[in-house]
């Protein structure tokens, strides 16, 4: 999915290897911008615990997208996607 929208859309995005939510700043390096720029960086994302996290914590525009996928979730991923449906619901009254 990730190589569909890079395709299509001509964007980059963040390596595997970054880790997050907390590494702001490995993600503004890794597309050469400063920190007062952050807002330039649009990061989207279907975690509410990493993805969207990482791009509040940091000042970036931050887009949440419902998974396409979860079957490939790992088994440490899912207790956290129940809890995010909570807060998404309870929170946000967004139900899927």
């Amino acid at each position: 999915m990730i190589r569909l929208c890079k395709e299509k859309l001509g964007i980059t995005h963040v390596p595997s290897e970054i880790k997050k939510p907390f590494n702001g700043e490995d993600i503004l390096t890794h597309f050469n911008i400063k920190r007062v720029d952050a807002e330039k960086v649009a990061i989207v994302g279907d975690r509410l615990l990493t993805d969207i996290l990482l791009g509040n914590l940091n000042g970036m525009y931050t887009i949440y997208t419902y998974p396409i996928e979860k079957s490939g979730d790992a088994w440490n991923v899912k207790p956290l996607r129940y809890l995010e449906e909570i807060v998404l619901d309870k929170v946000f009254n967004i139900r899927f």
